[in-house]
């Protein structure tokens, strides 16, 4: 597609610079809220100053997104395989995408007013489920959610294995076996050597972090820019390998950086020091696990909570010390976030599509 009918598709689709705004606003606000997850043990340990850490973090962010989309875009295709829309129902894709996108926005705003724990990625999914079901309900021709064990729903649940037994087994291996390595070091003397790694491992945790969330959110701009240019004619192939797509990307980055830049402490109080009193190796360790888990997770395209893996590696670090050191409390709300943020936003973003399909399609 060339360059002039790419932006063209806004003159003709209005509804593209909705589109726009509420995925470039979820994603700014997964900046601002959810990045502060990959730097929060490094701040936790004092390995480095906070606004200095969120100045690296956002930088990374803008690295990882835009190296990973070059490298693999499984996740991409994840995020835009979880419903097939068919090939004649562009514009009540078109309205879903956006009912779904509100969805998200809208849970967040409601579960941080009322305390209740959200993650941005599960909302995201959940949405794009709802979103789906209810064109299901509308009998909109072709519309179906594929469930099989390589489906995109099941990756969805494939990441939660991976974030919360596989956080703690990683945060807990890799803590142990640091502590039979150095089994006969002097403290004071590996101190110095986990606290720079620290800033090193947090710097793979925040380009970790933009490569995954950041693409799951690209990968819904794109399916917008790919119903409307169908709409117009245009194969899916055209738009996706058009040097458009680059617009795209440089818009989600940006946003992405601008969110984290933006971001504050409290996240980083919470996670770093609020679950477990944690020493410099096991900040390191931490770091490692949750680095390795999102890139790899990313590079196969299984959508993750970036936020959940690092809560549970801190879990696995702190288990090597014994249970009653951790905070549980923090826990419970990590894991309540899994069983509210599916329904709930499922259900909003259901409701909302039913809504908006019926009075336009």
């Amino acid at each position: 597609m060339p360059i002039g009918e790419f932006f063209h598709l806004f003159i003709d689709y209005p509804i593209l610079f909705l589109g726009v705004i509420l995925v470039g606003f979820s994603i700014f606000v997964n900046g601002y809220s959810d990045s502060a997850n990959s730097i929060s043990t490094a701040v936790s340990t004092k390995a480095i100053r906070p606004r200095l850490a969120i100045v690296l973090c956002a930088i990374l962010n803008l690295v990882g997104i835009v190296s990973m989309f070059f490298v693999s875009k499984a996740t991409i295709d994840s995020v835009s395989n979880i419903v097939n829309f068919g090939d004649a129902n562009n514009m009540a894709a078109l309205y879903s995408l956006c009912a779904a996108l509100v969805a998200v926005i809208a849970w967040g705003f409601f579960s941080s007013h009322f305390g209740i724990p959200s993650s941005q990625s599960h909302c995201l999914i959940a949405g794009l489920i709802g979103s789906g079901l209810a064109c299901m309900t509308l009998q909109v021709p072709s519309v179906s959610i594929v469930l099989s064990w390589d489906s995109s729903i099941a990756y969805t649940f494939y990441g939660i294995l991976i974030a919360v037994p596989g956080g703690v087994l990683l945060g807990f291996s890799i803590s142990k076996l640091i502590e039979l390595i150095c089994i006969k070091m002097h403290k004071v003397k590996t101190k110095g050597f986990f606290k720079y790694g620290q800033i090193v491992t947090m710097c793979g945790s925040s380009l970790a972090h933009g490569a995954q969330d950041g693409l799951k959110f690209l990968g819904v701009l794109i399916l917008f820019f790919v119903f409307a240019g169908q709409e117009k004619g245009y194969l899916e192939n055209d738009i996706t390998s058009s040097s458009s797509m680059y617009f795209l990307l440089g818009f989600s980055a940006i946003m992405l950086f601008i969110g984290t830049i933006c971001s504050g402490y409290k996240i980083i109080k919470k996670i770093g020091m609020g679950i477990f009193k944690l020493d410099d190796y096991q900040g390191f360790a931490t770091d490692i696990g949750t680095t390795f888990g999102v890139m790899f997770s990313t590079y196969v395209g299984i959508p993750l909570s970036t936020g959940q893996i690092k809560t549970f590696s801190i879990v696995g670090a702190g288990m090597t010390k014994g249970l009653k050191h951790i905070n549980w409390h923090i826990v419970y709300e990590n894991l309540l976030s899994i069983v509210f943020s599916f329904p709930c936003c499922g259900l909003i973003a259901y409701v909302l599509t039913l809504i908006i399909v019926a009075i336009f399609k």
